[in-house]
């Protein structure tokens, strides 16, 4: 067949596609084949001609949203590595009239603002600042938009987006491969091996001495995907019993994005699905602050799942007063139809809502599988995901991998009466001896579970989640804000008293977290190090504090991090 297809239109597959990566150009030539052999249409020439046009404006439009021009940025590490270092250096000869250790807040300003605008314009999202407006909250964003580490950063998670966002509108997400591509899965399977394998050769000690393997530790958080399955149920079943105990009914909710953000529409615009979780939750907001405005109350978890092709939908199980539900149901569906409400199948598809009947059993059940389905499949087994027409277990993994490499919240509570950290502290209670009197109901509730009790019982004693700060603790110089206990009333427990550190197993030595430090360790031989560096033994009370300290000669910080002393630029 291709070979009665002129050497002109050859030539010009070959001009049109140069540019895109070798595994998308062959897919872009094959389906070209495919259509030019298709004795079915008419016109396949066209046809295939017009697929072609269309698939490369869209993906170079995509690749004009990120900072990479050319594909060995894409593709090599190393090239990223100097192009970070790069960008660095350009931030820092932007702001080289400023002068070096200014305290003026309208100096820092401009400076935050002149690196802002660096980074945007290449397509990065600027670093935060404290929000303070004075140079100690400008600070820690100005030296993280001038360090090419915090660059490299950026750049590593743009380049997973925009290597997925390229097979999106190449068309390889969707029916061959649900929510993901091949490609992005494959990696992040790698991703995962690499990280159990060093979850199993690090260990973490203990001041007292303590010795626990990464990987123990994981396994007994959240980040271990049946207790993250067992935690939201848990705070589900809690949400629902205290809504009941409230008078409140319940209603299942469906909310999916306009057509636009469909990658498989004609009428894609050529974003991503983070833009259409971004809609979905501009949207949301709008009918909780409507709500709010008029004083009605609704508490409700919501699940958010990609579509085949990767655009996100939402799940809500949603509580609200029977009296007041009319008027909730019509503001969701008019927020959910307020973008390009009036295209085709948008009044039947883009806002769905059930009653839960308590008499045909639990609101849990409605939201369960999904919560299940995109987690880990667990009591689904022999289930088809509808989706996807994978097994469900298979499914939860690509779903998993859909919201790391997308970087979107899979799961969100509201109105559940006490934070999710508050219940993790409590229960870090469970082994304390000699526990106040009023700190046992607290945390008998959270260590058995039960959600509802819990939040009663917290706010009956007042309880908050306590936390330490440590100023100008990170190398960027930020605030690090850590929790160390529980407070109720006026009585403070403590959930936090060892102190841990990270070594190789089998190491005495602990894992250095920045490119220079000294093996100065916090005993007689801190001073010493402090007077080789010029630095006044007066400063070791403020090191063991947290703080910096700057040498007499020179503009260098240092900081004890893991009982190291450590230098930073």
């Amino acid at each position: 067949m291709f070979d009665r297809v002129s050497a002109d239109s050859r030539r010009w597959l070959d001009d049109v596609t140069a540019a895109l990566p070798h595994r998308i150009r062959t897919k872009v030539r094959r389906e070209w084949e495919r259509r030019q052999a298709s004795t079915t249409a008419k016109n396949s020439t066209r046809s295939a001609n017009i697929y072609v046009r269309r698939t490369v404006q869209a993906l170079t439009n995509v690749r004009a949203a990120y900072p990479f021009r050319t594909l060995s940025q894409l593709y090599r590490l190393k090239v990223r590595e100097a192009y970070a270092a790069d960008l660095a250096a350009s931030a820092v000869a932007i702001i080289t009239e400023t002068p070096a250790g200014a305290t003026d807040d309208d100096t820092a300003r401009r400076c935050y603002e002149q690196l802002a605008r660096f980074c945007l314009a290449r397509g990065i999202k600027p670093a935060p600042y404290w929000n303070t407006g004075t140079f100690e909250g400008f600070a820690p964003g100005i030296n993280r938009m001038k360090c090419p580490v915090w660059y490299l950063r950026q750049l590593n998670i743009l380049r997973d987006r925009c290597i997925e966002h390229i097979n999106l509108a190449a068309g390889m997400v969707g029916t061959a491969a649900p929510y993901i591509s091949k490609e992005a899965f494959n990696e992040w399977q790698a991703k995962q091996a690499a990280a159990a394998e060093w979850l199993d050769t690090t260990e973490i000690e203990s001041d007292a001495g303590d010795v626990l393997t990464l990987a123990e530790a994981a396994a007994a958080g959240v980040s271990n995907p049946d207790n993250r399955r067992t935690e939201l149920m848990v705070r589900l079943r809690g949400l629902e019993e205290l809504a009941t105990g409230q008078g409140k009914e319940g209603w299942f909710l469906t909310i999916t994005c306009p057509s636009k953000f469909h990658p498989n529409s004609p009428n894609w615009n050529h974003k991503s699905p983070r833009a259409g979780q971004r809609h979905l939750c501009r949207q949301w907001a709008k009918l909780r602050a409507w709500l709010k405005r008029r004083n009605i109350t609704m508490s409700f978890c919501r699940v958010a799942e990609p579509h085949k092709d990767g655009c996100p939908h939402w799940h809500i199980l949603a509580f609200v007063d029977p009296e007041f539900a009319p008027y909730m149901l019509h503001a969701a569906r008019e927020y959910a139809l307020q973008v390009n409400g009036d295209e085709p199948g948008a009044t039947k598809h883009r806002f769905t809502a059930e009653f839960i009947d308590p008499a045909k059993g639990s609101a849990v059940g409605y939201i369960a599988k999904y919560i299940s389905k995109n987690i880990n499949g667990v009591h689904m087994e022999g289930e088809i995901d509808d989706e996807s027409k994978m097994a469900a277990d298979k499914s939860a993994c690509r779903c998993r991998a859909w919201a790391s490499r997308w970087g979107i919240r899979q799961f969100q509570f509201g109105g559940t009466g006490a934070s999710v950290s508050l219940w993790r502290e409590v229960r870090r209670l469970r082994d304390v001896e000699n526990l106040p009197e009023a700190a046992a109901p607290v945390r008998e509730a959270a260590c058995h579970s039960r959600w509802a009790a819990f939040v009663g019982e917290a706010q009956a004693a007042h309880a908050k989640v306590t936390k330490e700060v440590t100023e100008m603790g990170s190398h960027y110089g930020n605030n690090v804000i850590r929790p160390v206990g529980v407070t109720l009333g006026q009585i403070f427990i403590a959930t936090r008293y060892k102190r841990w550190r990270i070594k190789k197993r089998g190491s005495a030595s602990p894992w250095s977290t920045t490119n220079k430090c000294t093996e100065a360790r916090q005993g007689t031989g801190l001073d010493r190090h402090l007077a080789l560096l010029g630095i006044d033994p007066g400063a070791r009370e403020a090191l063991e504090r947290g703080s910096f300290v700057t040498a007499r000669l020179g503009e260098t910080k240092y900081a004890l991090r893991g009982g190291q002393l450590r230098e930073f630029d």
